[in-house]
């Protein structure tokens, strides 16, 4: 599944940038 490539890029790019908007979806 590509969505599964999408997903785990995406949370390294939250842990990476932790921009506002992304980590109101981090834990």
């Amino acid at each position: 599944m590509k969505l599964n490539v999408f997903f785990t890029t995406y949370l390294i790019v939250v842990h990476f940038y932790r921009s506002p908007f992304l980590i109101t979806l981090e834990p």
